[in-house]
């Protein structure tokens, strides 16, 4: 048996800001190194059999933070959905210069398409290629996968198997919360949801 836990990384400045992040960089604010902190102890007593992250910088400093001393691989198909021209600006701002598009993506991510971003469907495509490597990845173990909140969607919708107009049926995760998925052979099975670990301290 696999069990793959999927940390959405910690809080960042343009969270903070409600801005797009896509494949931009932005700064773990000092809540979101606590809160990766607090997960770390939270499961410093799992050995990892092999640690996967985004590229992305807010995605690869929690890897760190989670397995300090450990080997991580970067993985490309785990970065966030790219929006191209559109990283960095304000939710609101987008609603409001680009209410399409912007309406698209919230309500109906199958026909959100520009020439400058990658679509849904090609987002699912790599989150399907990666967890299909996952599944055909034969020993026994624990993995730990830093990445981005929409690329844990992506895998929720894909297990679930739900067609894109009802991927926002997938729950929102948290910040620096873990999605458990438990792999036995070719059966993939989702075992919790957006978990947000506590340490207590006596």
């Amino acid at each position: 048996m696999r069990m793959i836990y999927f940390v959405r990384h910690g809080e960042t400045d343009f969270n903070v800001e409600k801005r797009i992040q896509g494949h931009s960089d932005s700064t773990l604010t000092k809540t979101g190194i606590e809160q990766v902190e607090t997960l770390q102890e939270a499961l410093a007593h799992i050995e990892w059999r092999k640690i996967y992250s985004s590229p992305s910088k807010r995605a690869y400093e929690t890897a760190k933070i989670l397995a300090p001393g450990k080997a991580i691989f970067k993985d490309d198909r785990l970065k966030e959905l790219y929006m191209g021209p559109f990283q960095g600006m304000r939710w609101s701002e987008l609603k409001e210069k680009h209410p399409t598009l912007y309406e698209h993506y919230w309500f109906d991510p199958g026909k959100f398409k520009h020439e400058s971003c990658e679509t849904f469907d090609e987002l699912k495509r790599r989150t399907e290629d990666f967890l299909q490597e996952l599944v055909e990845d034969g020993p026994d173990g624990n993995i730990l996968v830093v990445t981005h909140g929409v690329v844990i969607q992506m895998v929720l919708a894909t297990i679930k198997d739900l067609p894109l107009e009802n991927f926002w049926e997938t729950p929102l995760v948290k910040s620096a919360s873990v999605t458990k998925v438990k792999i036995v052979g070719q059966t993939v099975e989702l075992v919790a949801v957006g978990e947000q670990m506590t340490v207590h301290r006596f």
